[in-house]
Formats: structure tokens, C-alpha cells, sequence
């Protein structure tokens, strides 16, 4: 132990005498401390931390590629979605789901909110409730019905006071009246890697 306190000691010293060398070495050690710590968050939450969800070892991720063209990853688009739900015969629900923010009007400022474009099995997939109100039907999912809009807890709570009468009432997002027909439960959370996502609404076509 006094060996390392020596040593501690000895390289105090040393750095003191060469203040750049000693500036250069804590931001190179704070960048990578930094970046580890960043890396470690997201694989921790990613692949080490169980996902929320009921069942969560039975959910799959499925993409198209392209290997022609090197390809190996890529967003399906909706026709190839829809084909590959209606002929579905080994999953019990297959959802799609895009990111799109959204810029919420009426009130005294407008706010701009991440939310999630999503086909109506997204929720029964994840086995998810909401806490009032409820989750999209096949009905929502049709071509041409009314535009419905499910707000996450958060939202509710800061927007709307925590007013259970939110439901049924209409608000306008990207200029276009959407109906709410329910409030996810507190701490749900989807997609769970990336920001926080404040409503989802459906696929305008089916």
C-alpha cells in the first residue's frame, strides 16, 4: 500500500510539471470514459436489460435485404408489410411501425412530439393496455377510418392535467384532427431505444 501511495504521489508530481500533457490526458480520459459509458447504456439496454414487455423472448425483429445490392438491413415498405401480415401463418401478430414527429396545435404554444406511426396489432403483440381508454382495432386499421391517436402517460400528464375527459376528444397534430381513444400506462415505453415517444397513431392506408 505505501508502494502505491508512492507511486500515486510520483505521478502527481510529474503531471504537474507538464500542465498540457496533464490538460490533454483528462479530456482524452473523459471522452473515452464518456463514449464507454454512452455504449455501455444503449447495449445495456438493448441487449442485456430484458425488454418490457410480456412474453419478451417470444418478439422478433424482421426487416428485408438486398443482398444484390449489399443490403443486408432495410425498412420494409407498407404493400410489403401488408403481404407479409395477411399471409402470415407462423407468428401470432405481425405489426409494423415507423417513427414520425409530430407538431401538436391549439394550446398556447405549439409542441413538437416524437411519436410512432403503427398498425393496430402493435399493442395486442406487446400484450399492452392502456391505462384508460383503449389500444387500436382492426377497425382503426382500415383504409379510411377516422384518424385515432393514443397518448403516452407523460403527454397526458403534462398537456392534459391527468384529465380522464381527454378521451373522446379531438386534437390537432400536423394540421389534422385526430380523436384519442387512450393513454398508455405509466413507464410504457415503445420503441425502447430511442427518445422517448409521446403518442402513436395508425397507418392512414390498410
Amino acid at each position: 500500500m505505501e508502494t502505491l501511495f508512492r507511486d500515486i504521489r510520483y505521478g502527481i508530481r510529474m503531471l504537474s510539471k507538464r500542465p498540457g500533457f496533464t490538460a490533454v490526458a483528462i479530456i482524452a480520459l473523459a471522452l473515452g470514459i464518456g463514449a464507454n459509458t454512452a455504449v455501455f447504456s444503449v447495449v445495456n439496454a438493448v441487449l442485456l436489460r430484458p425488454l418490457p414487455f410480456a412474453e419478451a423472448d417470444r418478439l422478433v425483429n424482421v426487416w428485408m435485404t438486398r443482398p444484390q445490392r449489399g443490403i443486408n438491413k432495410m425498412v420494409a415498405s407498407y404493400p410489403d408489410f401488408a403481404d407479409w401480415r395477411d399471409q402470415n401463418n407462423v407468428f401470432e401478430h405481425v405489426a409494423g411501425y415507423v417513427r414520425q414527429d409530430f407538431t401538436l396545435t391549439g394550446g398556447d404554444n405549439p409542441s413538437r412530439l416524437g411519436g410512432m406511426v403503427v398498425s393496430a396489432d402493435l399493442f395486442p403483440l406487446l400484450r399492452a393496455q392502456c391505462a384508460i381508454g383503449r389500444t387500436f382495432s382492426a377497425e382503426d386499421d382500415r383504409s379510411g377510418a377516422p384518424l385515432t391517436v393514443i397518448l403516452s402517460h407523460r403527454l397526458w400528464k403534462q398537456h392534459y392535467n391527468a384529465d380522464s375527459s381527454v378521451i373522446g376528444s379531438s386534437i390537432t397534430l400536423n394540421s389534422k384532427s385526430y380523436t384519442v381513444i387512450g393513454v398508455m400506462r405509466e413507464g410504457f415505453q415503445f420503441p425502447v431505444r430511442n427518445e422517448p415517444v409521446e403518442l402513436w397513431t395508425k397507418f392512414a392506408y390498410g
